[in-house]
């Protein structure tokens, strides 16, 4: 191939891609019939614009566990006693959550599993962050109780 054909073939890609990625994704309809918007191999780099701007997820604090008190409450992932760290403690933790602590049968379940019949008050918390700040080490944005709860004796 020549030099000259080489650079104007070049040219072509350069110009032309862009152009035939941006239309793809307006000549597709939209979300209803295609979800990325995008006809392969022309793609649109709208990467980052499918991003939420702001997630929420609950967790378990610990506000007593067998008479001492913690202020500020911690986490129940921080606790030696319940260091269960896996998934499925987390998508308990998630569904009790989105059930607002409401399903007794569930979080009866859930005390039996990760409690371990401790002497335990807890609560909780509905958390909203943004993912980069979260990542970066910042704390959540804001925080809402759903419910509060004791298991085992009360003194």
């Amino acid at each position: 191939m020549k030099r000259r054909s080489l650079r104007i073939l070049i040219v072509v890609v350069l110009v032309g891609y862009p152009i035939l990625s941006t239309g793809a994704s307006f000549a597709i309809g939209g979300v209803k019939t295609h979800p990325s918007r995008e006809l392969f191999p022309f793609f649109t780099w709208s990467l980052f614009s499918w991003v939420p701007e702001v997630r929420h997820h609950y967790v378990v604090e610990i506000t007593r566990l067998n008479g001492q008190v913690f202020d500020p409450p911690i986490e129940m992932n921080e606790v030696p006693e319940f260091s269960d760290r896996t998934s499925l403690a987390y998508k308990a933790v998630q569904d009790l959550g989105r059930a607002g602590g409401s399903d007794a049968g569930e979080r009866a379940t859930f005390e039996a599993r990760y409690l371990g019949g401790q002497d335990v008050d807890y609560r909780i918390v509905r958390q909203s962050y943004a993912p980069l700040e979260r990542w970066h080490g910042a704390p959540p944005d804001a925080t809402m109780v759903v419910g509060e709860y004791s298991v085992g004796s009360a003194e």
